[in-house]
Protein backbone atom coordinates (compact mmCIF):
# COMPACT_ATOMS: atom_id res chain seq x y z
CA UNK A 1 0.00 0.00 0.00
CA UNK A 2 1.15 3.24 -0.65
CA UNK A 3 0.69 5.52 2.43
CA UNK A 4 0.62 8.39 0.08
CA UNK A 5 -1.16 7.34 -3.36
CA UNK A 6 1.00 6.70 -6.23
CA UNK A 7 -1.44 9.10 -8.14
CA UNK A 8 -0.94 11.71 -5.97
CA UNK A 9 2.53 11.93 -6.00
CA UNK A 10 3.63 9.66 -3.94
CA UNK A 11 6.92 7.65 -4.08
CA UNK A 12 7.06 3.78 -4.64
CA UNK A 13 9.93 2.94 -2.50
CA UNK A 14 9.98 1.15 1.01
CA UNK A 15 9.57 4.59 3.09
CA UNK A 16 6.13 4.79 1.01
CA UNK A 17 5.32 1.67 1.32
CA UNK A 18 3.30 -0.68 4.19
CA UNK A 19 1.83 -4.18 4.17
CA UNK A 20 -2.06 -4.37 3.79
CA UNK A 21 -4.25 -6.96 2.53
CA UNK A 22 -6.18 -7.16 -0.30
CA UNK A 23 -9.52 -5.92 1.33
CA UNK A 24 -7.72 -3.30 3.23
CA UNK A 25 -5.84 -2.11 0.50
CA UNK A 26 -9.25 -1.49 -1.49
CA UNK A 27 -11.33 -0.63 1.29
CA UNK A 28 -9.60 1.94 3.48
CA UNK A 29 -9.98 5.15 2.00
CA UNK A 30 -13.58 4.35 1.61
CA UNK A 31 -14.57 3.65 5.63
CA UNK A 32 -12.38 6.97 6.65
CA UNK A 33 -9.15 5.28 7.81
CA UNK A 34 -5.85 7.29 6.75
CA UNK A 35 -1.84 5.60 6.92
CA UNK A 36 0.88 7.39 8.07
CA UNK A 37 4.66 6.59 9.02
CA UNK A 38 6.04 7.74 12.05
CA UNK A 39 10.29 6.49 12.17
CA UNK A 40 9.21 4.26 9.58
CA UNK A 41 6.61 2.46 11.17
CA UNK A 42 2.68 2.53 9.97
CA UNK A 43 0.22 4.27 12.10
CA UNK A 44 -3.43 3.99 11.15
CA UNK A 45 -6.00 7.17 12.17
CA UNK A 46 -9.35 5.54 12.47
CA UNK A 47 -12.55 7.64 11.21
CA UNK A 48 -13.93 10.01 13.68
CA UNK A 49 -17.26 7.39 14.25
CA UNK A 50 -14.81 4.79 15.98
CA UNK A 51 -12.65 7.31 17.96
CA UNK A 52 -13.52 10.93 18.06
CA UNK A 53 -10.15 11.56 18.79
CA UNK A 54 -8.63 9.55 16.00
CA UNK A 55 -5.66 8.39 17.79
CA UNK A 56 -3.20 6.49 15.46
CA UNK A 57 -3.13 2.96 15.74
CA UNK A 58 -0.89 0.14 15.12
CA UNK A 59 -1.64 -3.56 14.25
CA UNK A 60 0.29 -5.39 16.46
CA UNK A 61 -1.96 -8.79 15.60
CA UNK A 62 1.23 -10.35 13.90
CA UNK A 63 3.56 -8.46 15.56
CA UNK A 64 7.63 -9.08 15.55
CA UNK A 65 9.51 -6.48 17.84
CA UNK A 66 11.18 -3.68 15.91
CA UNK A 67 14.31 -2.35 16.53
CA UNK A 68 16.20 0.76 14.60
CA UNK A 69 18.49 1.69 16.98
CA UNK A 70 20.70 -1.14 16.10
CA UNK A 71 19.75 -3.15 19.24
CA UNK A 72 19.75 -6.92 19.05
CA UNK A 73 16.24 -8.43 18.09
CA UNK A 74 15.87 -10.88 20.97
CA UNK A 75 15.03 -14.53 19.78
CA UNK A 76 11.96 -15.66 18.21
CA UNK A 77 10.62 -18.73 20.69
Amino acid sequence: HHVIPWSDGGRTDLENLTLVCGFHHREHRKRGWTCHLTDGVPHWRPPPWIDSTQTPRRNTTHHIPLHFDGSPVPALT
